[in-house]
């Protein structure tokens, strides 16, 4: 007897309702299910540019069994940033960004921050919507906030141009959380040098436990450091990649 099992993939850019099995092939017994795309993010047979990830979202309806899933992230084969084209505003340009703009929707992108003759720091953003492959420029957004800002600015590797920035929750959940974590480790102390791995790499540990498809980390040496009462700017230069053959485990880089 045929099966009725389809893979009903219920939000982001191949969302369909009803589900039509198209998806089926990508199905794994593990939780997400990677979608091969070119760089125009078109399904591809070919060889990947990045994938669309879907994380599994539950199992069964009234007309046989469906699982169903629901859209991540898109995310490079090689984990590095999206070249993403900023239109209008301050951003405006062609900038490393951790997602393609057809998925972003809207983003809150954090600027320096300005003086409050309070305690605290204006927290300054500025929104982008996103209209097709490019983010357009809409308003800035100020607030006062009394948290201190970590920002890591890198230069050279994999990460050059990208910016490390504990106050880009709404835009860059893993560079906010990368960025406070790494000043509780080197506290910004010229000299010091850290690994960065990218997001993709982590997702794959999180999937595939110890049979994750390692990728290498790459070493970077904080090189300055300016401190203000509510806000941190380090500078850190890319030393080469840590360790030579690749792997996902922290270690000591110094």
């Amino acid at each position: 007897m045929e099966s009725k099992s389809k893979c009903w993939l219920m939000t982001g850019p191949f969302a369909e309702n009803p589900p039509t099995g198209r998806f089926e092939r990508y199905l794994t017994p593990r939780r997400a299910i990677h979608i091969p795309l070119d760089e125009a993010f078109d399904l591809t047979e070919g060889e990947p540019f990045a994938f669309a990830v879907y994380w599994k979202a539950g199992i069964g309806d009234d007309i046989g069994p469906i699982v169903a899933y629901s859209f991540h992230k898109i995310e490079r084969v090689d984990g590095l940033p999206f070249q993403v084209r900023f239109i209008g505003g301050p951003l405006n340009g062609i900038r490393p960004f951790h997602k393609p703009a057809h998925v972003v929707g809207v983003a809150f992108i954090p600027l320096p921050s300005e003086p409050h003759s309070g305690d605290g720091r204006l927290k300054v953003f500025a929104q982008y919507n996103s209209i097709g492959h490019e983010l357009h420029f809409v308003q800035v957004h100020k607030q006062v906030a009394t948290e201190l800002r970590v920002i890591y600015d890198l230069a050279g590797g994999a990460f050059d141009g990208c910016t490390l920035d504990s106050d880009a929750m709404d835009s860059d959940r893993d560079g906010e959380f990368t960025a406070r974590g790494l000043y509780m480790a080197n506290k910004g102390e010229i000299g010091k040098c850290f690994p960065l791995t990218s997001p993709y790499a982590w997702k794959q540990v999180e999937e595939f436990g110890q049979d994750a498809p390692f990728r290498p980390m790459f070493k970077y040496k904080i090189v300055d450091c300016i401190k203000s009462d509510y806000e941190v700017l380090i500078r850190a230069e890319y030393v080469g990649p840590y360790p030579e053959q690749g792997n996902v485990k922290q270690e000591n880089p110094n």
